[in-house]
């Protein structure tokens, strides 16, 4: 074979290589964009659920029992402040005193604080928080924390006379700067 022959299988070849890429390239945007319109950002179905509840949002009925042995439901918390603890949350117990000073100038009735966690755990957070709130110790199974859609803890909510949630958080000086009890 000549040299002339040999460049001109070369350039043959590299034509054809050049023209596969481009069809290659070509089904790569086609998937893309296919991929694009069934992403997890625009399809509610396969979002994750927010570890907080939403501004707007209604809370579930619940009945559950404070530590002093009252019984309230979920039309009781309504127009109040509710604080969602775990007794395992190192970041919980460190906002108690923040807590305790914010809410002693508040009205009890108000402010509701569901602790979860073992007894023995919550016993100290519990005994700190129930002078300035009403506190219901949550059990494992948390019923009443399942019917605010809470999935992580602290959360700290403020809800209308009607039930909904005005004000939503985990970043407890930022929530109470911005909304009034």
């Amino acid at each position: 074979m000549t040299h002339i022959s040999i460049t001109a299988v070369v350039s043959l070849l590299s034509l054809f290589n050049l023209l596969l890429m481009l069809g290659v390239i070509r089904r790569l945007r086609e998937q893309d964009s296919r991929i694009r319109d069934m992403s997890v950002r625009n399809d509610p179905q396969w979002r994750l659920p927010s570890p907080i509840p939403g501004i707007g949002e209604l809370i579930d009925e619940f009945t559950a029992e404070t530590v002093d042995g009252a019984i309230i439901d979920h039309r009781r918390v309504f127009g109040g402040t509710v604080i969602f603890l775990d007794a395992s949350c190192d970041s919980c117990h460190d906002r108690i005193p923040d807590i305790i000073n914010w809410a002693k100038n508040g009205r009890r009735e108000n402010i509701f604080a569901f602790v979860n966690g073992h007894d023995a755990d919550k016993a100290d957070m519990i005994a700190a928080l129930n002078p300035v709130a009403q506190v219901v110790s949550d059990t494992f199974q948390l019923h009443v924390t399942k019917s605010f859609r809470v999935r992580k803890f602290p959360v700290y909510l403020t809800l209308d006379p009607e039930g909904i949630i005005t004000a939503a958080g985990e970043d407890f000086h930022a929530l109470f700067k911005a909304s009034a009890r």
